[in-house]
């Protein structure tokens, strides 16, 4: 059994909303009692620059990077709580 759930994910969409903390306590101890993995996702809504692409790239860059850096503390956060 163990071998199956090596293969399981329990996926946390990562956004700004309070709700974050619980969903992912909930699914970092479900995780860690079946033996699971975590996977994080953070979906990054298109903007509709086209007619300004040095706007739009920038405008890319910095949600790419807001992204990066929420997922990063979330996931620093995931390590410390399946680490308890």
């Amino acid at each position: 059994m163990q071998d199956e759930t090596k293969n399981r994910f329990f996926l946390v969409v990562v956004d700004e909303t309070e709700e974050l903390h619980q969903a992912l306590h909930f699914a970092c101890a479900r995780a860690k009692s079946i033996d699971a993995n975590i996977a994080l996702v953070y979906v990054i809504t298109p903007n509709d620059f086209g007619h300004w692409a040095g706007v739009n790239a920038l405008m890319r860059a910095e949600a790419r990077e807001q992204a990066e850096d929420c997922l990063l503390y979330t996931s620093d956060a995931a390590d410390d709580s399946l680490r308890v």
